[in-house]
């Protein structure tokens, strides 16, 4: 994935984006809204984990996304988990990570932003360095990023998702959760600009814990739902050879194809328990357009493509921007 984005970053420093424009981007007047107070040319965004560092977000946006969500970004450079950590299972169109979120920091971020501005919205997913933490480190780490990111991004998602073995285990607690943002939320009150903040679920949430989080969410002012990261449970029906290589991978997050229907039924749950008061970024398992289709009919506002996009490449974008728009034609 590195080389393929070193690539891209030379392609439109060659100023070649309008031979991608050409080929992927498809204009809709039918498919624009405006979410949270922010104009989407269409509801298909970038999920977090491919554009880590905020590099290519104009290559993502001539692509044909209504919107980019880099990172996750820490406040600090961060190595993340040894290599080997990505590792696909074509076999089910699934994607097996540890990658302990590895980026350059926030700051290195701003610096791309404000070399390349972008041309379309850009959230910033936020996250917690890795390691054990105390709850007063834990918070300290997210105000920094938080506050060092605000003036350039357009809105904010505070990803809380913590695969079990990377050491950090407070945010499954939800007083310290909501210590985290009540933090950011009010901190934002000493900017002169509004800015979304939404906090990312776990595909793996239990209900009772969601509940929680949506009642305090309606409460304290946060905007939105990001739903959700990957799961820890390896996808089912495995081949012997796929089993074989799952059980020497070892624990990992898995994404794609597999987690469709979780993320499908967090959406409706989240959709009915709010009476959709909420707005939903659905964010995973969505490798086909009418994937986007019906996470949009559950109740999703917007939808991200990141394990698709790798599977099935950019005229993923172009092609869902057209279904979209045929169903919303009739």
């Amino acid at each position: 994935m590195n080389v393929s984005l070193r690539l891209l970053r030379f392609f439109h420093k060659c100023r070649l984006g309008i031979l991608v424009r050409i080929g992927h981007k498809k204009r809709s007047p039918l498919l624009k809204r405006n979410v949270f107070g922010i104009n989407f040319a269409n509801p298909i965004g970038l999920g977090a984990g491919i554009d880590r560092n905020g590099e290519c977000c104009n290559v993502f946006s001539d692509m044909g996304f209504g919107f980019v969500e880099i990172g996750s970004l820490t406040h600090h450079e961060q190595s993340g988990r040894p290599r080997p950590r990505i590792f696909r299972l074509k076999e089910c169109g699934a994607m097996a990570q540890r990658t302990g979120y590895p980026n350059k920091g926030v700051k290195s971020a701003i610096n791309a932003l404000r070399k390349d501005p972008p041309r379309c919205p850009v959230a910033a997913n936020i996250v917690c360095r890795q390691g054990n933490m105390s709850e007063a480190e834990l918070v300290e780490d997210y105000r920094n990023a938080f506050a060092l990111m605000y003036d350039f991004a357009d809105f904010f998602v505070i990803n809380t998702v913590m695969p079990p073995f990377d050491g950090v285990d407070l945010l499954e607690d939800v007083d310290v959760l909501s210590e985290v943002m009540d933090t950011i939320l009010d901190m934002r009150l000493c900017y002169d600009t509004y800015k979304p903040v939404l906090l990312k679920v776990s595909a793996d949430i239990s209900r009772e814990s969601l509940s929680e989080i949506l009642d305090y969410s309606r409460l304290s002012g946060i905007d939105g739902i990001v739903a959700a990261g990957g799961t820890t449970a390896p996808p089912e029906d495995l081949s012997a050879s796929a089993a074989k290589r799952v059980d020497k991978i070892g624990q990992a997050i898995y994404s794609g194809a597999p987690v469709k229907e979780r993320t499908l039924e967090l959406v409706r749950f989240i959709n009915s328990y709010t009476g959709g008061t909420l707005p939903i970024i659905a964010s995973g398992g969505i490798m086909k357009p009418q994937d986007a289709a019906d996470m949009l009919d559950a109740g999703a506002s917007l939808v991200e493509l990141c394990s698709g996009l790798l599977y099935n490449g950019p005229k993923l974008v172009k092609n869902t921007v057209k279904h979209l728009e045929s169903i919303q034609g009739k």
